[in-house]
């Protein structure tokens, strides 16, 4: 399976950066240049090379997903950060489900 990965620019993923994240395999703090893929279970970031060397698994599964395939960000502006914070994100918003569900017959003992 590809590993699905983000490479970090700063006014994009401006928010992220400044959550000052870690590796959890390096310990590293997430920089600007770096290419992040998250766990698709627990939506953990990695570094593209710690992902790799951990087998590309993690939550008993072995599937990653970018950056920006789970997070919808607001644009953000050129202006330094005030006391106002970062900018604003936009709100999440689950997906329609593309089938229809059916009743499931239920038989009690």
């Amino acid at each position: 399976m590809s590993v699905k990965t983000t490479l970090l620019r700063e006014p994009q993923h401006r928010e992220f950066l400044l959550a000052q994240r870690r590796d959890p395999v390096t310990h590293k703090v997430f920089a600007a240049g770096d290419r992040v893929t998250r766990c698709s279970a627990c939506l953990l970031p990695f570094l593209e090379h710690s992902w790799e060397a951990i087998g590309q698994m993690h939550c008993d599964q072995t599937a990653s997903v970018a950056l920006d395939d789970t997070e919808t960000e607001a644009p953000v502006s050129n202006k330094p950060l005030g006391k106002s914070g970062p900018a604003a994100r936009l709100p999440l918003q689950l997906a329609p489900i593309p089938v229809s569900l059916r009743k499931v017959p239920v038989t009690l003992n």
